[in-house]
């Protein structure tokens, strides 16, 4: 049978059952209203801070056991990583943009 649906043996095709494929098509149309993208653009702003703090702070480790220090600690993180911001918004450096890929590098460079 997978012979007439692709040449590939590595590549994994997914069949998935009408009310799966009806929920995820649905998912797909809401992404696409205004709605969404104003939702999405506030996570996005909460993603980016989460990533500077893994990143510049090392967030995703603790270095203390239990609630009550490790709370401690990320509440140091997230003052650490405000009085960065404003270290930088003072001096004048622009926030940094989102990452760009190899190929966009690349494409950058030739035009």
């Amino acid at each position: 049978m997978r012979a007439q649906w692709t040449q590939s043996k590595r590549r994994p095709l997914t069949v998935r059952r009408r009310e799966a494929s009806e929920a995820l098509e649905a998912a797909r149309q809401r992404e696409q209203t205004a709605e969404f993208a104003q939702l999405y653009a506030h996570r996005a702003g909460i993603e980016g801070t989460h990533a500077q703090g893994v990143r510049r702070m090392g967030l995703r480790r603790s270095r203390y056991v239990g609630e009550p220090r490790t709370h401690l600690q990320q509440m140091a993180t997230a003052t650490a990583i405000n009085v960065c911001r404003l270290h930088d918004w003072l001096t004048g450096v622009p926030p940094h943009g989102t990452p760009l890929s190899q190929f966009a590098r690349f494409m950058k460079k030739i035009a």
